[in-house]
């Protein structure tokens, strides 16, 4: 298993956020599972293989997912110690629900979330996307190497000191 370079995995979400654009693929039809108290489901073969192939990135290499945050996970912080990833937040211009109420920590900074935003998560930066009380956000994670992989998780939740400065 290799360690796709960051320029490419953001080069790969890019082309998935054009075919999003689109709507010439399945994206928008696919079905959620939970994990971590999120929704999330993988951007099928039949997406990703032909964009994979383009920078000759082996499917092996690289987690792709959408994921769905519908609830307040403040406090689902959590590292990668192994795997980076990009967050690129999807809006209407992406057929999808512009974020409501979302917040992102990345390190020690809590941001306000926003079409069409990027987000570089690092391995071993703590983080976290969550949103108030009715809120909703979608977003595509683009991951290198893959998260979960061999029967493990790279998912490890750490505690943060960094104070939510939005009204609760």
């Amino acid at each position: 298993m290799n360690k796709v370079p960051s320029n490419i995995l953001h080069s790969i979400g890019v082309d998935l956020l054009d075919l999003c654009r689109r709507g010439e693929s399945e994206i928008h039809r696919l079905s959620m599972k939970d994990y971590h108290g999120f929704k999330k489901c993988r951007v099928p073969p039949t997406v990703l293989d032909p964009i994979l192939a383009t920078y000759e990135v082996s499917p092996i290499d690289v987690q792709i997912e959408i994921v769905s945050v519908l609830c307040d996970l403040i406090h689902e912080t959590h590292i990668h110690k192994v795997a980076n990833a990009y967050i690129m937040v999807l809006g209407a211009v992406d057929r999808f629900d512009d974020p409501v109420d979302a917040y992102a920590l990345r390190g020690k900074k809590w941001m306000a979330v926003t079409p069409g935003q990027i987000i570089d998560v690092p391995a071993c930066i703590p983080h976290t996307v969550t949103v108030l009380s009715g809120g909703i956000v979608h977003f595509l994670s683009v991951q290198s190497p893959p998260i979960e992989r061999n029967g493990g998780d790279d998912y490890y939740k750490v505690t943060s000191s960094t104070p939510f400065p939005y009204a609760r």
